[in-house]
């Protein structure tokens, strides 16, 4: 189990630098708060994401995940609608911890599959870099990430559904996704320092993999 941060600690660690300008005089979260992130795997359309009825944030785009959400700790219903008919096509019921960071993903569109649950880890060391990865491709089983040549193994036997996370010096590398001597995806990776980043693996069609880097960010939070 990691060790459980505090709320206002882990809302910085995990936006890295990237909001350290922007946020300078918006308010701290409160202690209760936890972070709450989701991507629909399946979905072929951009998303509205709802928090107990609440709009939150803007859509998100096809197999992207969205920001961090800031929402107090306890149980919250979680819906993803189409950007464009707003027809509710995700729901899930979470019962979220203070201080900790979530990523949902929606891997199906039958109601009666539930989405993947991940705890993410926050970066406690400013001067290294922290990387995770989410192989999220149903049936991709056995893939490793390496650089891009081939040489340098970084994550090694991937299981579906099963996040995995290093830390890492902050440098920028060509990485690759591998199903043994085969690269079936490549992606660029340009690290700073403290910051925290996820590599999403994907279905891409004609049994493919979509393999693509985001950094962590935090929506802008106002107290509202």
């Amino acid at each position: 189990m990691q060790r459980v941060f505090g709320a206002g600690i882990l809302f910085c660690i995990l936006m890295g630098s990237a909001y350290a300008q922007g946020l300078l005089y918006d308010p701290e979260p409160p202690t209760d708060s936890a972070y709450v992130r989701v991507i629909a795997v399946s979905s072929r359309e951009a998303m509205n994401v709802q928090v107990d009825g609440k709009a939150r944030g803007s859509r998100i785009e096809q197999g992207m995940p969205s920001d961090y959400m800031v929402i107090p700790a306890g149980k919250h219903t979680l819906i993803l609608s189409t950007a464009d008919h707003h027809e509710p096509k995700y729901t899930a019921t979470l019962d979220v911890i203070a201080g900790r960071a979530m990523t949902v993903a929606f891997t199906s569109e039958d109601a009666k599959v539930a989405p993947q649950l991940f705890e993410d880890h926050a970066n406690a060391n400013k001067l290294k870099a922290v990387l995770a990865v989410y192989p999220l491709a149903q049936g991709m089983a056995g893939l490793d990430i390496r650089s891009a040549d081939g040489k340098v193994s970084v994550f090694k036997a991937l299981v579906p559904g099963a996040m995995r996370t290093i830390t890492v010096n902050p440098i920028k590398i060509k990485l690759g996704a591998f199903q043994e001597a085969l690269s079936l995806a490549t992606m660029s990776l340009d690290m700073a320092p403290g910051g925290t980043y996820s590599i999403m693996l994907l279905p891409a069609p004609h049994d493919g993999l979509k393999a693509y880097v985001v950094q962590n960010k935090v929506e802008r939070y106002t107290g509202r």
